[in-house]
């Protein structure tokens, strides 16, 4: 129960986060897929199934003993080419459309996976793949999700049996188009774990990442699995961090996992860097995590033979979402006291290794290019290739180019007992072969800051309130003590010594409201410098300052103003205002009901009037004395209800607590306006400066606690819907 309330969550998560060429391939328990929205047929007709032949599994495995040591990536599966289209499945009408779908299967198979070709789906339309016993669903796909060309490469999905489906609405009716070009069998053991080695998935001395959780969490958001053209092999890569703090989706790889088709030529031919464009590279495949996410196409940038390295930028923008981190660099040369390595050895889930002894500086094949570890803990093995290892500061120094033998040892060797791995230096890639396509400057310095280190971050932005009541602090999140912060605020209604820089930290500032009332939309900016030079600015806009301060009483307790929001007024109650802004003002009323009657006092700033049996809203209009004007709205509502919010420890504890009927001015027993009913609501959690809704739950009962460990720091909206009525409340995520 506790995986379902867990995967619905998650499903409302990504329906606001990822718009791009992103996709999912999520874990269920057995059966659940189906009961959180994926359209499945529950009767596979053994008739409909279409079956591979026979794959001979020695002779690919002879294959890859004798290509063990050689610079070749990681090959899991073997290719059949086929050309089956739409006309090899079936549709069947539903609800609201109708759903093709095609059985696959092949005999033998640790997993399966597709290559497609002319692939379009209109829009309303999107496509799963989904295992046999529904526990691993790989989409959906959308039409944002298919590249310019239509080529696609999906997931790989662990089954000798997987379907694919495609939902198409009725208005979209014969629109979708699909053509598969290719259906990969993992003849490589998936998902299992024993001392085989590559022949069974990795081997048993590997080390899950998670165990050395938080540790190395941060780092772990960076380390991708990359799946190339073919469908059918494997490297590791990672997100990698640039100067100007741009985060461009750049994923630092090896050599060898492009240079495919003629590798003793030393270079990357133009069709070899155009199948680059069909990678799918996916994050955040790990063990513990009921999802990852995939990306499908890149670009090639840059890469050299002599430190094996390769440079490539996604397609899509990667910032948006906050599981990702970008891997900080360091291209000193200087000798690392230690060595990580985080990789998908086999492509399996993440792992980690690690020596703890000052790292050796070897050649291959000529220079001393390459930094060798001798691992005390876990080892790498093939689909590691291009992974990255991190100094003692966690910094990147090199990428994965392979395994070295010791003596006597060799491709038989039992995986475990192999404890060297070769990684192409970081600082002798920074200059490579001379020019933008050779080498990692350009690419990683484009500002040209000169800069030999930069740490691991997430997406910066700029974290605040926008509205100002007394006073706020900003910051920019995720920023070291190595830059600088200026700070600039754009508006006609400020004073400019309401903001004060450095306040009340470094690279902080607070905007006052006492010297500000009116500020109305303004922007702040922040200018972030490395060594005085300029390497991002970052805008936050519509900040306004609290332009009326004060209370109202609204007939049951008296609270602060929080302009602009609207001020909730109970039902036939006598009721109040009290602000200076209301002293010397010209007051009126704008829709009220004829039988709201009201007074002002403008020499004390206070407002009296009464408010009307039912349902009402309704405008006050106030003109300052200063100039200045205000509407305040007035909802006359009969809530039964009061939000309290406990946000404290990673934990926003949320309650509903009825509204006595006694405590209500001007009601009593026998009115039908408040009734006592079982409280059935939805809770909702929105991040206030994205407006991404992070959380959303249906809940029965009056208390619900939420997890926020995790969760990026920043103000979020706490939203709780009981029937028609909508109660809000702000809280801060440290």
């Amino acid at each position: 129960m506790m995986m379902k309330k867990y995967l619905f969550v998650l499903l409302c998560v990504f329906n606001s986060a990822y718009s791009y060429s992103q996709v999912l391939t999520q874990h269920f328990s057995k059966g659940e897929a189906k009961k959180e929205g994926v359209k499945i047929k529950r009767q596979l007709p053994s008739q409909n199934i279409i079956e591979m032949p026979p794959v001979d599994v020695n002779r690919l495995l002879k294959e890859d003993e004798e290509m063990a040591g050689e610079d070749v990536p990681y090959r899991f599966g073997y290719g059949f080419d086929v050309a089956y289209s739409l006309d090899d499945g079936e549709w069947e009408d539903n609800e609201d459309g109708r759903l093709w779908s095609m059985t696959i299967k092949s005999k033998g198979a640790f997993s399966l996976n597709f290559v497609f070709e002319d692939f379009s789906l209109p829009d309303g339309a999107y496509l799963n793949i989904v295992n046999s016993d529904e526990s691993v669903v790989y989409g959906p796909v959308t039409s944002s999700s298919i590249p310019d060309d239509k080529f696609f490469l999906t997931d790989i999905i662990p089954d000798s049996l997987v379907t694919i489906y495609i939902f198409e609405p009725y208005s979209q009716k014969g629109k979708s188009k699909i053509q598969i070009k290719r259906i990969v069998h993992g003849y490589q053991e998936y998902l299992i774990n024993d001392n085989n080695g590559c022949a069974g998935s990795s081997a048993s001395c590997n080390i899950p990442v998670e165990n050395y959780f938080p540790n190395y969490e941060k780092e772990a958001g960076a380390v991708a699995l990359i799946l190339l053209e073919n469908g059918s092999a494997l490297c590791s890569g990672s997100l990698v961090m640039t100067t100007d703090m741009l985060f461009k989706p750049y994923v630092l790889t090896a050599f060898h996992c492009v240079n495919t088709e003629k590798p003793e030529d030393y270079i990357a031919s133009s069709s070899e860097k155009s199948k680059v464009n069909h990678w799918l590279i996916k994050f955040g495949y790990r063990a513990q995590s009921s999802y990852a996410i995939t990306f499908n196409g890149a670009n090639y940038r840059a890469g050299w033979y002599d430190s094996d390295f390769a440079l490539v930028e996604l397609f899509e923008n990667a910032k948006q979402i906050a599981s990702l981190t970008w891997l900080g660099w360091n291209r000193t040369g200087n000798t690392p006291t230690k060595g990580i390595g985080i990789h998908h050895p086999c492509g399996d889930y993440m792992k980690i290794s690690l020596d703890n002894d000052v790292l050796q500086s070897t050649t291959w094949p000529l220079t001393t290019s390459h930094w060798t570890t001798h691992w005390e803990y876990g080892i790498t093995q093939g689909g590691s290739s291009g992974s990255p290892l991190l100094d003692q500061n966690k910094r990147i120094v090199g990428q994965v180019h392979g395994k070295i033998y010791e003596n006597g040892q060799g491709s038989t060797t039992p995986p475990c007992s192999m404890k060297y791995t070769s990684y192409g230096k970081f600082d002798i890639s920074w200059t490579g072969g001379g020019t933008s396509t050779t080498r990692l400057s350009n690419w990683l310095d484009p500002i040209g800051t000169g800069q030999n280190t930069i740490d691991t971050k997430t997406y910066v932005n700029i974290i605040g309130d926008n509205t100002i009541r007394t006073s706020n602090v900003y910051y920019v999140e995720n920023l070291s003590n190595a830059y600088t912060v200026t700070w600039s605020l754009s508006d006609n209604y400020y004073n400019q010594n309401c903001l004060q820089q450095n306040t009340p930290s470094a690279n902080q500032c607070t905007i006052s409201n006492s010297s500000n009332q009116g500020m109305s939309n303004a922007t702040l900016t922040a200018t972030i410098k490395y060594g005085g030079v300029v390497v991002r600015t970052l805008k936050k806009s519509q900040i306004s300052a609290t332009g009326i301060t004060g209370t109202y009483y609204n007939g049951v307790s008296t609270k602060q103003l929080n302009y602009p929001s609207p001020l909730l007024m109970r039902p036939y109650s006598n009721v109040s205002i009290s602000s200076n802004r209301l002293k010397g003002a010209t007051v009126s009323f704008s829709g009220s009901p004829s039988s709201v009657s009201w007074s002002h006092n403008s020499s004390n700033g206070l407002l009296l009037f009464n408010t009307p049996s039912t349902y009402s809203t309704f405008i006050i209009h106030m003109d300052c004395s200063n100039g200045e004007s205000y509407n305040l709205s007035i909802v006359v509502t009969s809530s039964a209800n009061q939000m309290n919010v406990l946000n404290k420890d990673g934990q926003v504890e949320v309650s509903l607590v009825p509204i006595e009927v006694e405590d209500m001015i001007g009601f009593n027993s026998t009115d039908n306006l408040i009734k006592s009913e079982p409280i059935n609501w939805t809770l909702e959690v929105y991040n206030s400066t994205t407006g991404e809704k992070v959380f959303c739950e249906k809940v029965d009962g009056s208390n619900y606690a939420i997890d926020t460990t995790g969760w990026k720091p920043g103000v979020y909206i706490v939203r709780a819907i009981i029937g028609d009525e909508v109660l809000n409340e702000k809280i801060i995520v440290k």
